[in-house]
């Protein structure tokens, strides 16, 4: 399944104050996983980070794809 995804344009999305998940230890793995992989940081953000940030990350959705 790996090696299906790694080729994929890739988006991530990522609140940097995420206590489940830590950016830490995540972005790595995303950034060795994806070889084509946009990282959007949002310094502060937590877990729930999309209903705090819609706009920004409606924003990189369309900087990515469009």
């Amino acid at each position: 399944m790996r090696e299906q995804l790694a080729g994929k344009r890739v988006l991530a999305t990522y609140p940097m104050a995420d206590r489940a998940f830590s950016a830490k230890t995540t972005l790595p793995r995303f950034r060795d996983t994806f070889a084509d992989i946009e990282i959007v940081e949002f310094p502060g953000a937590k877990h729930f980070f999309f209903e705090d940030k819609p706009r920004e990350v409606a924003d990189a959705i369309l900087a990515r794809f469009s």
